[in-house]
Formats: structure tokens, C-alpha cells, sequence
């Protein structure tokens, strides 16, 4: 009796043990799997999982810090790989505007030609600041604004500011997060919504003295590195493509 006694607990505690290194097993593959999808980006993946590099990033410092500290040297070191392999990801995001390539730096200036210029902010989707953007916008005195990423709640501060230099605003605020609003200080003759990705494309034009200025104003990816650029640019002519279909 005895001996069966303790061979059910010597069998608890070897099944205590395999939970336990099965679940350290578990959360180290985890984290790095992580890290692989977020610097391999596959096409399954929406563009929106780019911001999540660096929170993620900085949740495997805490991590890592965490368990060395507890002595749990395997999923420190499990944290410390991913972190290594998160790191080609989030470089970019360190790098100088110089750094930029310089085909794309250009395009990236505000647009100014004649008597009309144009401005663009994403503003991001948790900005406790929004009444800084549009300040920034009025005071910039742009003939067109473009704004993305507005919630409804960012979209009635910003609007409420900006309706006193700008009458006309033209705005999408359907899929929480990815709203977009156009303001200009010329009426629009054209307003459409396109969707690419289930991300709205606002697509217009204004009439400015005799001549008429057409827009897109879209979501694209993150242009992080060459690849993010490209991948940008392919974005960019796809919604071309689908504003000369309407």
C-alpha cells in the first residue's frame, strides 16, 4: 500500500514536471513564432500589424528582464532569440531621414505647386493630443488636409477645429480606427469611397481657378525599410488602378 502510495506521488511529481517544462516549451516557441511573423510579414497579415513591432519589442525586454531575474534562464533566453529576430524589423524605425532612400524622401515632402499646396497626417489611432494636429494643420495653412487613422471621437474634436479655415471636408469613418477625412478650402465636384482591403480610399476632386485638382487619399503599409517602400508603392498603384475603374 505504501509502495503504491509512493509511486503515485513520484508520478504527480514527474507529471508536475512536464507541465511545467511543456508550458516554458510552449511560451518560448511562441514568443519567437512572433517575432518570425512580424519581420517576414506574410501576405495573410494586414498592414496594421506593422505598429506591432515595437510595442512587441518592448514587451520582450520587460520579458526577458523578467525571467533572468526569477533565474528562468530558458525562456530569458527564449525572449532574448525573438528579440534578435524582431531586431531586423524594428532598425528602420531608428533610422535618420537621411537614411531615406532618396526617390521616395522626395515624395514623402509636403506638395507644393502654384497656388495651392497639400498636407497629410496620420494621426494615429490613440492620439491623446489630437487638438495638436489640427492646430498644426491650421497653422500650416494648406489648401487640402488629409487626415487617416481618425476614430470617431478624434474625427469630432479635429472637425469641430478645423471647419472655422476649412467649409469643405469630405470623410469616411467606417472601419473603426481607419477613418479618413479630407478638408479643403475649395468645394469638391467629386466625392467617391473606394475600398481596398476593406480600407476606404477617398477619392475627389476640387476646382481650384481654372484648374482641377484630383486626390486619393489612402491607407497604405509602413514603409520601414527598401522592401516596405516597394511594397508601399505597389499599394499606391493599385488604388491608381482602382480609381481609373470608377
Amino acid at each position: 500500500m505504501r509502495l503504491m502510495e509512493q509511486i503515485k506521488d513520484a508520478f504527480h511529481i514527474f507529471w508536475r514536471w512536464v507541465e511545467m517544462y511543456t508550458f516554458r516549451a510552449i511560451v518560448a516557441l511562441l514568443v519567437i513564432l512572433v517575432s518570425i511573423v512580424l519581420v517576414i510579414e506574410p501576405g495573410w497579415i494586414v498592414a496594421a500589424v506593422d505598429s506591432l513591432r515595437i510595442p512587441y519589442a518592448i514587451f520582450l525586454v520587460a520579458f526577458v528582464m523578467f525571467f533572468f531575474l526569477r533565474n528562468n534562464y530558458a525562456l530569458a533566453t527564449a525572449g532574448g532569440i525573438a528579440l534578435l529576430i524582431l531586431a531586423p524589423g524594428i532598425w528602420p524605425y531608428f533610422k535618420t531621414a537621411n537614411e531615406t532612400p532618396a526617390a521616395r524622401k522626395a515624395e514623402m515632402q509636403e506638395v507644393v505647386a502654384g497656388d495651392f499646396s497639400i498636407l497629410h497626417f496620420n494621426v494615429k489611432e490613440n492620439n491623446k493630443k489630437i487638438n495638436t494636429v489640427a492646430e498644426a494643420a491650421l497653422e500650416s495653412d494648406a489648401t487640402i488636409v488629409s487626415m487617416q487613422e481618425l476614430k470617431e471621437t478624434s474625427f469630432a474634436i479635429v472637425d469641430e477645429m478645423m471647419r472655422k479655415n476649412y467649409p469643405y471636408v469630405f470623410s469616411d469613418l467606417t472601419v473603426p480606427g481607419f477613418g479618413m477625412a479630407v478638408y479643403s478650402k475649395y468645394p469638391f465636384i467629386q466625392q467617391e469611397v473606394l475600398k481596398q482591403n476593406d480600407f476606404p480610399i477617398l477619392s475627389g476632386a476640387v476646382k481650384i481657378g481654372n484648374d482641377t485638382l484630383h486626390f486619393l487619399a489612402a491607407t497604405t503599409s509602413t514603409p520601414t525599410n527598401e522592401k516596405g517602400f516597394d511594397k508601399q508603392s505597389k499599394q499606391d498603384r493599385k488604388s491608381t488602378r482602382l480609381n481609373s475603374s470608377h
